[in-house]
């Protein structure tokens, strides 16, 4: 049973790292790209350890029910309406700060 009140549909998927989705690793840093179909949500998930390599190999990521996102970090959930081309990292603190010199297009510089 999920402690959050989902509706029965309608969340959306993202992706994230399989270090993230196993479980292995935490959710460090996330962002939200422009989603690329209506089920997609624009998130992505990360540790914030994966190398280059891993980024550029489609199998190293997975996609997800947005839900499993949250149920794998529920600290992640406040942030989950913020726009396109938002980021969010985890502080020294231990809580999620936004990030602000990053965007999803800066990867490629």
């Amino acid at each position: 049973m999920s402690v959050i009140d989902w509706p029965e549909e309608g969340v959306g998927g993202c992706i994230a790292s399989r270090l993230v989705a196993s479980g292995e690793e935490p959710i460090r840093f996330f962002y939200r790209d422009e989603p690329v179909d209506e089920v997609d949500t624009g998130w992505c998930f990360l540790s914030g350890i994966e190398t280059d390599e891993e980024m550029e190999d489609p199998d190293s990521q997975v996609i997800l029910d947005l839900r499993s996102a949250v149920e794998l970090e529920p600290a992640i959930l406040p942030f989950l309406d913020a726009p396109t081309g938002s980021a969010f990292e985890r502080g020294e603190g231990g809580d999620f700060e936004r990030v602000t010199d990053w965007s999803p297009n800066s990867q490629d510089d």
